[in-house]
């Protein structure tokens, strides 16, 4: 997007609709008819789980909306059950149901869906886990084990496939001391004010509201009451899918559950997805099965489930107009984006406290309320969605809080002021005027950070607190002269830095920065002590050292043009290309399966006609 993440960040949250339309239809192709695919895509369109994603914030909500129906297809494939396979290819696509799929094809198609999902979302492996067990569930009501294993180990090894595309950095979450909230993220919960109505109703915020919000239930019933053959089959499968995830979602809820399930968006995603295919399965077996029974109240139901699709539908068509879907018409970046400046300058970290669901960044568990995490100046960025795990001196930052709430300090802003921490903001809401999502940070955290005689509140407005650190220094400065031990990050309280000198303030490459060193001394660069930074001065590299037990400290024994860069590990590099040429790998190879899969399916279809004549 050439650098404007603006339209990208538009682009990313609205394109997801479009895609889990479109992805809705295409999952009811196989059966055969235009009107179940209509059908698909109008009901996975009208349930509100986007639109109460916006209202929220739930960005996780979003790409998991768009890739719950495609998962359910690919699902559908690996059972190769019809109309998705060739086991009794009634329906659908001659050419897709007349030739079986190879598995390694359909492995490598979904591990790709997977993979792109769980980079954002690693809780959309667990759900494709769930949603394969419901439907062999559901298949074993049915008494027809045909499929069930090859489900099972199609999506199995297809979530090692979306592993294995996501290392090293999914073996990070796997060997994290919290894998499960490294999966489930750290906003995940068990418990809260979501009733079992709320849940049928897809009510997980603004939109689903009785009694409209109970019509699709009705199309997803059609199909059980009338359908025959495969159609009631894969209706019953998809209704285990939908009763599953109300279950879950309800048991979290109820605080029954001894994990946390990230919002409910994400759970209700893959639920609206069973929802619409078994719509379209409704409308096939109106097509096909209705005719066999005589008038009555069948048909009334398939007239009341079309009703209720149109008026359940009915009240997004407000949203739809001013195309907000009830999302505040402000946001907190305008309250802060003048005091936060990407623009070259002295480099100074942002530190974040508050609910896990209100940080605009991904962050580290402080307690059990609330999270932290940081960003280098400016407004957080998408890339600001991947934390990484809090190794280095990253939990420093939340050891420096503790020390404040717990009283033993009151200059918390000298503790921090090495970090490079100049503002400390504290979101309660999720956007002003609002109550959705609104949590407080806990009143003794709040209070020792009022006590502190280097914070400086900066009146903002309601729902969000920002302190300045009047103590602060750049992030590459040249300290002044100090006294004392310097071995130990608390040594901090005791120094004044305030007149350091920043150097170093033009960014270079990804970590890297350049500029002038106007002073000689001790030249701070607050990140993890690592030997593999380097600083040159005038053309003449320089000793590094650690100070304050994690951070890099140069000697800057003479002044001019300098560079930092860091020397990347040759194991490193060679990691990130084998993932690379790994993913080149994949999508390559899973090409050629489907141009092999295809040239067959048409051999296939040409022999037929030949046959005939």
């Amino acid at each position: 997007f050439f650098g404007a993440t603006g339209v990208l960040r538009t682009v990313l949250i609205v394109g997801t609709i479009p895609i889990g339309a479109v992805g809705a239809w295409r999952m009811a192709r196989p059966i055969g008819s235009v009107r179940a695919s209509v059908a698909a895509f109008a009901v996975y369109l009208a349930i509100p789980v986007p639109y109460n994603a916006m209202a929220r914030g739930s960005w996780s909500g979003l790409l998991i909306y768009a890739a719950a129906p495609w998962l359910l297809l690919a699902m559908g494939r690996a059972s190769g059950i019809a109309p998705f396979g060739p086991v009794q290819a009634d329906p659908g696509d001659q050419a897709e149901s007349s030739v079986r799929r190879r598995p390694v094809g359909l492995i490598l198609g979904m591990g790709l869906t997977l993979a792109v999902v769980a980079a954002f979302v690693p809780f959309v492996i667990v759900l494709a886990a769930a949603v394969a067990l419901a439907i062999a569930v559901g298949s074993l009501l049915c008494f027809r084990v045909a499929g069930v294993v090859r489900l099972l180990v199609i999506t199995a090894a297809a979530s090692l496939v979306a592993i294995a595309l996501n290392a090293p950095w999914s073996l990070d979450l796997v060997t994290a001391d919290s894998t499960w909230e490294g999966i489930a993220g750290l906003g995940s919960t068990t418990g809260g004010s979501l009733t079992l109505g709320h849940l049928l109703r897809f009510e997980s915020g603004p939109w689903g509201a009785a009694p409209l919000g109970w019509a699709f239930l009705l199309a997803g019933a059609l199909p059980v009451v009338i359908g025959r053959s495969w159609r009631l089959e894969w209706a019953v499968r998809a209704w285990f899918v939908v009763i599953a995830g109300w279950g879950v979602l309800w048991a979290s809820q109820a605080g029954h559950l001894p994990v946390g399930l990230p919002t409910a968006e994400v759970v209700l995603a893959p639920v609206a997805a069973a929802l619409a295919l078994a719509a379209a399965l409704g409308l096939a077996s109106f097509e096909t099965d209705l005719r066999s029974y005589g008038f009555g109240w069948r048909q009334l139901l398939s007239a009341a489930a079309a009703l209720g699709v149109i008026l359940g539908a009915f009240p997004l068509a407000s949203g739809l107009i001013d195309g907000r879907w009830r999302t505040p018409s402000q946001s907190f970046v305008s309250s802060y984006e003048t005091l936060f400046t990407d623009e070259d300058g002295p480099a100074y970290r942002v530190l974040w406290l508050g609910d896990a669901t209100l940080l605009p960044v991904a962050g580290w568990r402080y307690d059990d309320d609330v999270a932290y995490a940081t960003t280098e100046g400016g407004v957080p960025t998408v890339l600001d969605r991947f934390p990484g795990p809090p190794t280095g001196a990253s939990p420093l930052l939340a050891d420096s809080v503790r020390i404040a709430e717990q009283r033993w300090t009151n200059r918390l802003g000298h503790l921090l002021a090495p970090m490079g921490v100049r503002y400390l903001v504290l979101p309660e809401q999720v956007a002003p005027s609002t109550m959705v999502g609104s949590v407080a940070v806990p009143a003794d955290l709040r209070d020792a950070l009022g006590q502190q005689l280097d914070l400086r509140e900066i009146p903002i407005r309601e729902g969000i607190t920002i302190y300045e650190n009047t103590a602060w220094t750049s992030m590459r400065s040249v300290l002044p002269e100090r006294e004392g031990a310097q071995d130990d990050y608390t040594d901090a309280i005791r120094h004044d830095l305030t007149g350091s000198t920043p150097v170093l303030e033009e960014r270079f490459g990804a970590v890297g920065a350049r500029g002038t060193v106007d002073a000689k001394g001790d030249l701070l660069f607050a990140s993890t002590s690592d030997p593999g930074w380097h600083l040159d001065i005038d053309g003449v590299p320089v000793g590094r050292s650690t100070t304050y037990g994690w951070a890099n400290q140069f000697a800057a024994t003479r002044t001019g043009p300098a560079a930092l860069n860091f020397t990347t590990p040759l194991a490193h590099t060679l990691a990130g290309l084998g993932q690379v040429a790994l993913w080149v790998l994949v999508i390559v190879f899973r090409r050629r399966i489907r141009i092999s899969e295809r040239r067959t399916a048409a051999a296939v279809v040409v022999g037929d006609e030949t046959e005939v004549r």
